[in-house]
Protein backbone atom coordinates (compact mmCIF):
# COMPACT_ATOMS: atom_id res chain seq x y z
CA UNK A 1 0.00 0.00 0.00
CA UNK A 2 1.53 3.30 -1.08
CA UNK A 3 1.34 6.46 1.15
CA UNK A 4 -1.67 7.89 -0.69
CA UNK A 5 -3.63 4.65 -0.34
CA UNK A 6 -2.67 4.37 3.33
CA UNK A 7 -3.79 7.97 3.94
CA UNK A 8 -7.13 7.28 2.20
CA UNK A 9 -7.66 4.13 4.25
CA UNK A 10 -6.89 5.93 7.51
CA UNK A 11 -9.24 8.79 6.58
CA UNK A 12 -11.99 6.30 5.80
CA UNK A 13 -11.60 4.71 9.23
CA UNK A 14 -11.77 8.13 10.93
CA UNK A 15 -14.86 9.13 8.95
CA UNK A 16 -16.61 5.88 9.82
CA UNK A 17 -15.82 6.45 13.51
CA UNK A 18 -17.22 10.00 13.40
CA UNK A 19 -20.33 8.81 11.58
CA UNK A 20 -20.94 6.16 14.23
CA UNK A 21 -20.75 8.76 17.01
CA UNK A 22 -22.42 11.70 15.27
CA UNK A 23 -24.33 10.60 12.14
CA UNK A 24 -25.09 12.78 9.09
CA UNK A 25 -22.82 15.61 10.19
CA UNK A 26 -19.53 14.94 8.43
CA UNK A 27 -19.64 16.60 5.01
CA UNK A 28 -23.09 18.05 5.66
CA UNK A 29 -23.31 21.26 3.55
CA UNK A 30 -26.08 22.60 5.84
CA UNK A 31 -23.69 22.76 8.80
CA UNK A 32 -21.18 25.49 7.92
CA UNK A 33 -18.97 25.06 10.99
CA UNK A 34 -17.39 21.89 12.32
CA UNK A 35 -19.13 20.80 15.53
CA UNK A 36 -17.02 21.15 18.65
CA UNK A 37 -16.60 18.07 20.84
CA UNK A 38 -19.64 18.65 23.09
CA UNK A 39 -21.83 19.69 20.17
CA UNK A 40 -20.94 16.43 18.42
CA UNK A 41 -21.75 14.49 21.59
CA UNK A 42 -25.12 16.24 21.81
CA UNK A 43 -25.92 15.36 18.20
CA UNK A 44 -25.28 11.67 18.92
CA UNK A 45 -26.89 11.28 22.35
CA UNK A 46 -29.97 9.65 20.83
CA UNK A 47 -28.04 6.71 19.39
CA UNK A 48 -29.06 3.47 21.04
CA UNK A 49 -32.31 4.96 22.30
CA UNK A 50 -35.58 3.13 21.52
CA UNK A 51 -36.54 4.48 18.06
CA UNK A 52 -40.23 4.28 18.95
CA UNK A 53 -39.85 6.68 21.88
CA UNK A 54 -39.16 10.40 21.88
CA UNK A 55 -35.59 11.12 23.01
CA UNK A 56 -35.34 14.14 25.31
CA UNK A 57 -32.12 15.91 26.38
CA UNK A 58 -30.77 19.26 27.58
CA UNK A 59 -27.58 20.99 26.51
CA UNK A 60 -27.32 23.59 29.24
CA UNK A 61 -25.05 25.69 31.36
CA UNK A 62 -22.86 28.69 30.65
CA UNK A 63 -23.77 31.34 28.10
CA UNK A 64 -21.67 31.37 24.94
CA UNK A 65 -21.07 27.61 24.94
CA UNK A 66 -22.51 26.96 21.48
CA UNK A 67 -25.87 25.58 22.64
CA UNK A 68 -28.11 27.35 20.12
CA UNK A 69 -25.77 26.36 17.30
CA UNK A 70 -26.08 22.74 18.43
CA UNK A 71 -29.87 22.95 17.99
CA UNK A 72 -29.43 24.27 14.45
CA UNK A 73 -26.99 21.46 13.74
CA UNK A 74 -29.55 18.97 15.03
CA UNK A 75 -32.09 20.35 12.56
CA UNK A 76 -29.62 20.24 9.66
CA UNK A 77 -28.42 16.77 10.64
CA UNK A 78 -31.41 14.94 9.17
CA UNK A 79 -32.66 17.71 6.85
CA UNK A 80 -29.66 17.03 4.64
CA UNK A 81 -30.59 13.60 3.26
CA UNK A 82 -34.12 12.80 4.42
CA UNK A 83 -36.95 14.36 2.33
CA UNK A 84 -39.61 13.59 4.95
CA UNK A 85 -37.79 15.30 7.81
CA UNK A 86 -39.69 18.04 9.62
CA UNK A 87 -38.24 20.10 12.44
CA UNK A 88 -39.63 22.82 14.70
CA UNK A 89 -37.48 25.31 16.63
CA UNK A 90 -39.17 27.31 19.39
CA UNK A 91 -38.48 30.32 21.59
CA UNK A 92 -40.89 31.77 24.12
CA UNK A 93 -41.60 35.01 22.21
CA UNK A 94 -41.19 36.22 18.65
CA UNK A 95 -38.82 38.97 19.82
CA UNK A 96 -36.52 36.40 21.45
CA UNK A 97 -36.71 34.27 18.31
CA UNK A 98 -35.85 37.01 15.82
CA UNK A 99 -33.53 39.46 17.58
CA UNK A 100 -30.01 39.90 16.12
CA UNK A 101 -27.83 36.80 16.55
CA UNK A 102 -30.74 34.85 18.08
CA UNK A 103 -31.38 31.38 16.74
CA UNK A 104 -33.57 32.32 13.75
CA UNK A 105 -31.23 35.13 12.72
CA UNK A 106 -28.34 32.68 12.90
CA UNK A 107 -30.25 30.17 10.79
CA UNK A 108 -30.78 32.85 8.14
CA UNK A 109 -27.04 33.52 8.14
CA UNK A 110 -26.36 29.79 7.77
CA UNK A 111 -28.92 28.84 5.14
CA UNK A 112 -30.60 31.76 3.37
CA UNK A 113 -29.71 31.78 -0.33
CA UNK A 114 -27.23 28.93 0.10
CA UNK A 115 -27.17 25.29 -0.95
CA UNK A 116 -30.51 25.69 -2.75
CA UNK A 117 -32.38 26.41 0.51
CA UNK A 118 -35.69 28.29 0.23
CA UNK A 119 -36.79 30.63 3.06
CA UNK A 120 -40.41 31.67 3.55
CA UNK A 121 -40.07 34.43 6.12
CA UNK A 122 -43.24 36.48 5.69
CA UNK A 123 -46.00 34.63 7.55
CA UNK A 124 -44.74 31.14 8.33
CA UNK A 125 -41.03 31.06 9.11
CA UNK A 126 -40.01 27.92 7.22
CA UNK A 127 -36.78 26.77 5.60
CA UNK A 128 -37.22 24.21 2.81
CA UNK A 129 -34.07 22.27 1.93
CA UNK A 130 -33.06 20.69 -1.40
CA UNK A 131 -33.96 17.26 -0.02
CA UNK A 132 -37.54 18.47 0.56
CA UNK A 133 -37.08 18.56 4.35
CA UNK A 134 -38.50 21.52 6.27
CA UNK A 135 -37.55 23.35 9.46
CA UNK A 136 -40.02 25.82 10.98
CA UNK A 137 -39.45 28.57 13.56
CA UNK A 138 -42.18 29.60 15.99
CA UNK A 139 -42.88 30.69 19.57
CA UNK A 140 -45.11 29.90 22.56
CA UNK A 141 -45.88 33.12 24.40
CA UNK A 142 -49.56 33.06 25.36
CA UNK A 143 -51.67 30.58 27.36
CA UNK A 144 -52.85 27.71 25.15
CA UNK A 145 -50.50 28.65 22.29
CA UNK A 146 -49.42 25.03 22.27
CA UNK A 147 -52.89 24.00 21.04
CA UNK A 148 -52.05 25.57 17.69
CA UNK A 149 -49.88 22.53 17.03
CA UNK A 150 -52.66 19.95 17.35
CA UNK A 151 -52.46 17.74 14.29
CA UNK A 152 -48.89 18.73 13.48
CA UNK A 153 -46.02 16.26 13.50
CA UNK A 154 -42.26 16.72 13.67
CA UNK A 155 -39.22 14.50 13.92
CA UNK A 156 -37.42 17.18 15.92
CA UNK A 157 -38.77 19.72 18.39
CA UNK A 158 -35.91 21.97 19.54
CA UNK A 159 -36.46 24.53 22.28
CA UNK A 160 -33.97 27.31 22.86
CA UNK A 161 -33.76 28.74 26.43
CA UNK A 162 -36.07 26.21 28.07
CA UNK A 163 -36.00 27.99 31.44
CA UNK A 164 -37.98 30.91 29.98
CA UNK A 165 -41.16 28.84 30.45
CA UNK A 166 -42.32 28.93 34.08
CA UNK A 167 -43.52 25.31 33.88
CA UNK A 168 -43.25 22.33 31.56
CA UNK A 169 -46.83 22.39 30.21
CA UNK A 170 -46.31 24.17 26.88
CA UNK A 171 -42.87 22.86 25.85
CA UNK A 172 -43.73 19.31 26.89
CA UNK A 173 -47.02 19.32 24.99
CA UNK A 174 -45.27 20.18 21.75
CA UNK A 175 -42.10 18.20 22.47
CA UNK A 176 -43.70 14.92 23.51
CA UNK A 177 -47.06 14.89 21.70
CA UNK A 178 -46.02 16.38 18.33
CA UNK A 179 -42.92 14.23 17.81
CA UNK A 180 -44.13 11.42 15.56
CA UNK A 181 -43.40 10.00 12.13
CA UNK A 182 -44.57 7.83 9.28
CA UNK A 183 -43.81 4.11 9.45
CA UNK A 184 -41.49 4.44 6.46
CA UNK A 185 -39.20 6.71 8.49
CA UNK A 186 -38.91 4.28 11.42
CA UNK A 187 -35.33 3.74 12.57
CA UNK A 188 -34.05 6.15 9.90
CA UNK A 189 -35.10 9.47 11.45
CA UNK A 190 -35.08 9.64 15.27
CA UNK A 191 -37.78 11.37 17.29
CA UNK A 192 -36.04 14.04 19.37
CA UNK A 193 -37.15 16.72 21.81
CA UNK A 194 -33.92 18.66 22.33
CA UNK A 195 -33.46 21.72 24.51
CA UNK A 196 -30.80 24.29 25.30
CA UNK A 197 -30.76 26.72 28.20
CA UNK A 198 -28.78 28.75 30.67
CA UNK A 199 -29.61 28.42 34.37
CA UNK A 200 -31.94 31.10 35.74
CA UNK A 201 -35.25 32.38 34.44
CA UNK A 202 -38.84 31.59 35.46
CA UNK A 203 -38.46 27.87 34.82
CA UNK A 204 -35.10 27.36 36.53
CA UNK A 205 -36.53 25.10 39.26
CA UNK A 206 -38.41 22.59 37.13
CA UNK A 207 -35.63 22.34 34.53
CA UNK A 208 -33.07 21.78 37.29
CA UNK A 209 -35.29 19.14 38.91
CA UNK A 210 -35.71 17.23 35.66
CA UNK A 211 -32.17 17.24 34.31
CA UNK A 212 -29.82 18.02 37.20
CA UNK A 213 -31.35 16.71 40.43
CA UNK A 214 -33.53 13.81 39.28
CA UNK A 215 -31.40 13.04 36.20
CA UNK A 216 -34.59 11.93 34.49
CA UNK A 217 -33.15 12.69 31.04
CA UNK A 218 -29.61 13.24 29.70
CA UNK A 219 -27.93 16.54 30.48
CA UNK A 220 -24.79 17.81 28.74
CA UNK A 221 -23.10 20.72 30.57
CA UNK A 222 -21.79 23.64 28.53
CA UNK A 223 -18.92 25.97 29.44
CA UNK A 224 -17.64 29.08 27.70
CA UNK A 225 -14.43 27.16 26.98
CA UNK A 226 -16.42 24.87 24.66
CA UNK A 227 -16.69 27.65 22.06
CA UNK A 228 -13.30 28.60 20.55
CA UNK A 229 -14.96 31.27 18.40
CA UNK A 230 -15.99 33.31 21.45
CA UNK A 231 -13.92 36.31 22.54
CA UNK A 232 -13.63 34.82 26.00
CA UNK A 233 -11.62 37.59 27.66
CA UNK A 234 -13.98 40.45 26.77
CA UNK A 235 -17.05 38.32 27.49
CA UNK A 236 -15.84 37.40 30.98
CA UNK A 237 -15.08 41.07 31.70
CA UNK A 238 -18.62 41.96 30.69
CA UNK A 239 -20.16 39.27 32.88
CA UNK A 240 -18.19 40.48 35.90
CA UNK A 241 -20.52 43.51 36.08
CA UNK A 242 -23.57 41.31 36.74
CA UNK A 243 -25.06 40.32 40.08
CA UNK A 244 -23.02 37.39 41.52
CA UNK A 245 -25.94 34.99 41.16
CA UNK A 246 -26.53 35.79 37.50
CA UNK A 247 -22.78 35.83 36.86
CA UNK A 248 -22.44 32.32 38.32
CA UNK A 249 -25.31 31.07 36.15
CA UNK A 250 -24.01 32.54 32.90
CA UNK A 251 -20.26 32.25 33.44
CA UNK A 252 -20.05 28.86 35.16
CA UNK A 253 -23.43 27.39 34.22
CA UNK A 254 -24.12 26.97 37.94
CA UNK A 255 -27.59 25.46 38.53
CA UNK A 256 -27.21 25.79 42.31
CA UNK A 257 -26.90 29.59 42.15
CA UNK A 258 -30.20 31.08 43.25
CA UNK A 259 -31.95 34.29 42.37
CA UNK A 260 -32.21 37.12 44.89
CA UNK A 261 -35.15 36.55 47.20
CA UNK A 262 -34.56 32.81 47.51
CA UNK A 263 -32.25 33.20 50.48
CA UNK A 264 -31.22 35.62 53.23
CA UNK A 265 -28.44 37.98 52.23
CA UNK A 266 -25.70 38.87 54.70
CA UNK A 267 -25.80 42.61 53.99
CA UNK A 268 -29.35 42.76 55.35
CA UNK A 269 -28.16 42.01 58.88
CA UNK A 270 -24.97 44.05 59.22
CA UNK A 271 -23.59 44.02 62.81
CA UNK A 272 -26.30 41.59 63.94
CA UNK A 273 -24.23 38.79 62.45
CA UNK A 274 -21.44 39.56 64.90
Amino acid sequence: MNPAERHAAERSIIEEAIESICPHVLGNPLIPSTPEFKQARFLGLHLGHDPDEVFHALYGGAAGGGKSEALLMAAAQYAWRFPNFKGLILRRTYTELSEPDAIMDRAIQWWYGKQGVHWSGSDKKIFTFPSGARVSFAYLSKPNDEIRYQGASYHLVAIDELTQWKDAKQPDYVGFSRCRRLDEDRSRIPLRYLCASNPGGPGHAWVRDRFIDDKEWPYLPATIDDNPHLDRESYVKSLMHLHPTVRAQLLRGDWTAREQGDYFRAEWFGPLLD
